[in-house]
């Protein structure tokens, strides 16, 4: 089964619900709320399969991964709060 994250938030919703949106008029979009009241209205992607795993949970995993990977992960801003090797200037 194919999962849809949005790009903004990171909501996960399975294709079932995305199809459904769809036929509601709202399909392929996520309406993000923000702590400000302000809503936006953002593309809903297909989800890979590292997009939909908690990292801060499984760090004996995280080590057994490629850099490739590793950098994907950090490219999405999923990267584990343990994540060294992924830290900015700011956080050293």
């Amino acid at each position: 089964m194919k999962m849809y994250r949005c790009r903004a938030c990171g909501r996960i919703i399975s294709e079932e619900q995305y199809i459904a949106e769809q036929e509601v008029g709202g399909g392929g979009y996520c309406h993000c709320e923000f702590s400000d009241g302000n809503r936006v209205l953002n593309e809903m992607v297909e989800a890979k399969w590292w997009e939909l795993l908690d990292w801060n949970q499984m760090e004996n995993t995280w080590v057994r991964l490629s850099e490739e990977i590793k950098d994907k992960i950090r490219e999405a801003g999923l990267a584990p709060d343990y994540d060294e090797d992924g830290a900015s200037e700011e956080t050293i």
